[in-house]
């Protein structure tokens, strides 16, 4: 298998440019990459790339999975991560790399849904004004499959950035940052499937507390990109009410102290109102349930 950095790619061959360009970061998960992989190529949508950056390199066995694929499918390639290890520059490595003008960020751990890519270029061509276009996904959980809003598509140009102590939340950033370009277009209908499941990844490294100040860094920096803030609540607010939204699954897995401590913010008015918009918000979500 060859690998290329973006740089190494040759007048003729970004030529060829499908509209769609599928790009997958990728590391040390085979299992997941392959069923990502296999859910393009079952597609029936056909004008599409696969750009796959692997942050292990030339060893392990995503590797020798990637050789194999390379071999047989012309439309995929996999670049070499020259930019440093991480999510962040990794997954801007892979969109560096793409030839099409709309990308659809794939996870290794997510995939496909039938149907998705030509669902995603039908709004592509029917709203040429938009940056994003998002769907419902299907989300993948131990205990059986729900629905949340995901699934993006985005116009190629915008990269992720690094913004402080931010890491698993690079993707809200990335789509705050595309709001600044173009119009939102939502899909009310399942095209990805989410593994939410008991594996590997960041956020299941990180605890409460390090997830709970990622949020607060998150909302905080969405609250200054708004211009008209009108009735919302401020970032601490919507954060104490995100806790206890989230405590029944917290329940047994933090100190007793801090699942009191969560509980009891139910007790301000502005926590109670902030839920109050959340719930809302969420029931007007596509495919919420």
């Amino acid at each position: 298998m060859m690998i290329v950095s973006p740089a190494e790619l040759s007048s003729s061959e970004a030529e060829l440019r499908s509209f769609i360009s599928v790009a997958i970061p990728t590391f040390r998960r085979p299992f997941g990459l392959q069923r990502a992989i296999e859910s393009v190529l079952q597609q029936d949508f056909s004008d599409w790339e696969m750009v796959i950056s692997d942050d292990e390199g030339l060893v392990g066995e995503s590797c020798r999975l990637l050789s194999e694929y390379v071999s047989t499918e012309p439309r995929i390639r996999v670049v070499e991560n020259r930019r440093g290890r991480g999510q962040v520059e990794n997954t801007n490595n892979a969109m560096l790399a793409c030839r099409g003008p709309w990308i659809k960020l794939l996870h290794d751990d997510d995939w496909l849904a039938p149907g998705a890519l030509t669902s995603f270029a039908r709004l592509a061509l029917a709203y040429p004004a938009a940056a994003v276009i998002t769907s419902t996904s299907h989300l993948v959980q131990d205990k059986g499959i729900k629905y949340r809003q995901g699934g993006e598509i985005v116009k190629a140009g915008c990269l992720m950035r690094n913004y402080k102590s931010i890491s698993w939340g690079v993707d809200q950033l990335f789509f705050i940052d595309l709001a600044c370009h173009g119009d939102m277009v939502a899909i009310d209908d399942g095209l990805i499937f989410y593994d939410m499941t008991n594996h590997l990844c960041i956020t299941a490294d990180g605890s409460f507390t390090h997830i709970d100040q990622e949020t607060v860094d998150l909302k905080r920096l969405t609250w200054s990109l708004l211009e008209d803030k009108g009735e919302l609540p401020d970032p601490e607010t919507v954060v104490r009410a995100l806790r206890v939204a989230r405590l029944r699954g917290r329940i047994g897995r933090q100190p007793l102290g801090a699942t009191i401590r969560d509980a009891i913010q139910i007790l301000r008015p502005s926590v109670l109102m902030a839920l109050n918009k959340i719930i809302r918000a969420r029931a007007r979500a596509p495919g919420a349930i």
